[in-house]
């Protein structure tokens, strides 16, 4: 089955914009009425908020990756003094 829309409902049910389907169970009430009210503060409905909510968290590059890109970095030595002299010089 295609669908054009998301929809989330009591069920819990998400269907997205292709033949995916997410069913998230057991989502408290008070969830549900917090995200039904940002997304109709943002006037968006609920099932479009979801899916970017779903796209922005599946967009961050996870910190595990993070970490190891970062630990693989060429260390710089600087002492504080050099960073404080930094600081001072850029307020001057």
């Amino acid at each position: 089955m295609s669908v054009d829309a998301c929809i989330l409902h009591e069920g819990g049910i998400i269907r997205l914009m292709s033949d995916t389907t997410l069913q998230v169970r057991d989502v408290p009430e008070g969830v549900l009425t917090r995200l039904r009210e940002r997304a109709k503060a943002r006037g968006v409905s609920l099932s479009a908020y979801v899916r970017e909510l779903l796209s922005d968290e599946a967009a961050q590059e996870p910190m595990d990756e993070v970490i190891e890109r970062i630990a693989r970095r060429t260390p710089v030595e600087v002492s504080g003094e050099e960073i404080l002299a930094v600081i001072h010089e850029s307020r001057r």
